[in-house]
């Protein structure tokens, strides 16, 4: 069974490098190319998978500093007690 191929054209200087690369790695330029295709694939996925896990980050973030509005007034219940402890409280005592 033959193999199917298909005719790439590349600019020279591209394919000079390209030649350069395989021969550092000891391969063929075909060799060098599926392997770029491997690498490129592979970091998709990555930068895929470490967006999704951001976006999921940025939801659970929001989600947790949206105070319901009970929890709210009783942070500011909490704070004007506070505030009032710290600067009035001793000319009551």
């Amino acid at each position: 069974m033959g193999k199917e191929t298909v005719t790439l054209s590349l600019p020279a200087g591209l394919y000079a490098k390209l030649e350069k690369l395989a021969a550092e790695s000891g391969s063929t330029p075909i060799d060098e190319i599926a392997t770029l295709i491997e690498d490129a694939k592979s970091r998709r996925v990555w930068l895929r998978a470490l967006d999704d896990f951001s976006k999921e980050i940025q939801e659970d973030d929001n989600r947790e500093n949206v105070p319901d509005q009970e929890e709210l007034i009783e942070q500011l219940r909490k704070t004007r007690r506070e505030i009032f402890e710290a600067e009035y409280a001793h000319l009551y005592r």
